[in-house]
Parts: structure tokens; C-alpha cells; sequence
């Protein structure tokens, strides 16, 4: 019991370092509170999704999404493996709201695929898969240093509207995974889904694998670059 401890809490130590290393943005380590605020509920439509964009930059430091180290800590079964979740409590044997998700790769046009877990504390968790990109933006900077006095006798300070590089996360859109499928793998740009037996049950053998193949509309579309 005293050795599971102990390896419980050196994983639970090694992912919250793991997590708060911000040396550069690593689509694999992202705050598990910025994907949440980036997913929609259950009962909303995904088709119209608001445009909402974050900045990644020193993204555990900031209040708004701040989260205890002790509530991080990565997924132990199969169907959320490899998963950062966080929790009201910790993992040990409470079953309260949750959130977790998996990064699983990129697609077209620097698309990173994401799957997402939510639980809000019943028995219901929502499964989905995210789509956003990561993208280099600048913010303002004002140098109140430098401040001096116009020809009306004014203080005049300077706002720099590219001075500062950061890094942009935001939604490209969201697709919903029923109780009985399951997400398997990224092949390619494609998605491909495993369909269960029992609705109820999605340890049963899959029955049926489709793919969701991913594309431009448009073929003469121009792909974004960074």
C-alpha cells in the first residue's frame, strides 16, 4: 500500500512539473482549464462557436486559470489514458466533477486534435473531439518611461501595439463522440471511430470502425500559415 503511495504521488509530481514548464508551448501540456473554457457545453449547438482566443504564454501563472498542483494528475485507464485531468479533489476514490483531455496530433493546416472528457459531477461525461490551432500574435506594451510632454503641454507615453510576441490558442470547431463510439486514432488527417455493441456497456468488442475524413471544402482554399 506504502509503495502505491509512493508511486501515485511521484506521478502526480512528475506531471505538475511536467505541466508548469513553460520553456515554450507544448500542444501536449496545455492548462486543462483554458481547454475547458474553450469547450461548449452538452446542450449547446457547436456549429456556432464564439471566437475565443488565449494567451498560452505563462498560462499556470495566471489567476484565472490557476489550479492547485494537487488537483493535476494523468489518467490511469484505458479510456482516458494518457489524459491530464483535473478535479475538485484529487484522483483517490472521489468521483466529483472532472475534466480531462488527450492531445492525440495535427491535421491539416497546423490543426491540433484533441479529445475531451467532462464530467460535471453526475454520472453523465461528455465526450468530444476539439479542434484549435496555435498561433504567434502580438499584444501592446506601454513604456511609461519614456513619457514627455507634447506641444499642448499633454504627457504623452508610448503604446507599442506589436510589442509584445505571445502565443494564441483558439477553437476551430468541435464534434461530439456518442456513449458507444470511441475515438481509436488520428490516420493521417482522418479520424477513426469505434462503434460499440451495447450502448451501455463500451467494454464490448467494436462491431464497426467508420472514419471521418477531414478536408477543405474548397479545393482552391490557401492554407493558413504561421
Amino acid at each position: 500500500m506504502n509503495l502505491k503511495l509512493i508511486f501515485l504521488s511521484t506521478l502526480l509530481m512528475f506531471c505538475s512539473q511536467n505541466l508548469h514548464a513553460e520553456s515554450k508551448i507544448n500542444p501536449k501540456e496545455i492548462n486543462p482549464l483554458i481547454l475547458e473554457k474553450l469547450s461548449v457545453w452538452i446542450s449547446d449547438t457547436t456549429d456556432f462557436d464564439d471566437f475565443v482566443a488565449i494567451q498560452l504564454d505563462k498560462q499556470f501563472d495566471r489567476n484565472r486559470f490557476f489550479i492547485g498542483g494537487d488537483r493535476i494528475y494523468c489518467g490511469a485507464n484505458e479510456e482516458k489514458k494518457n489524459c491530464i485531468t483535473y478535479s475538485e479533489r484529487s484522483e483517490y476514490g472521489d468521483t466529483r466533477a472532472f475534466f480531462s483531455y488527450s492531445y492525440t496530433g495535427i491535421i491539416h493546416n497546423d490543426i491540433h486534435v484533441y479529445r475531451i472528457f467532462e464530467n460535471g459531477g453526475g454520472s453523465l461525461t461528455s465526450r468530444t473531439i476539439m479542434f484549435v490551432r496555435i498561433v504567434k500574435d502580438f499584444g501592446h506594451d506601454i513604456d511609461y518611461r519614456t513619457s514627455s510632454k507634447n506641444e499642448n503641454d499633454e504627457e504623452e507615453y508610448n503604446l507599442y501595439l506589436d510589442g509584445r510576441e505571445r502565443h494564441l490558442i483558439y477553437k476551430v470547431g468541435e464534434i461530439s463522440v456518442g456513449y458507444n463510439k470511441k475515438f481509436l486514432k488520428l490516420d493521417g488527417n482522418d479520424i477513426v471511430i469505434g462503434h460499440y455493441e451495447s450502448k451501455y456497456d463500451p467494454l464490448e468488442d467494436t462491431i464497426k470502425v467508420s472514419r471521418i475524413v477531414t478536408q477543405f471544402r474548397d479545393n482552391n482554399i490557401k492554407v493558413i500559415k504561421e
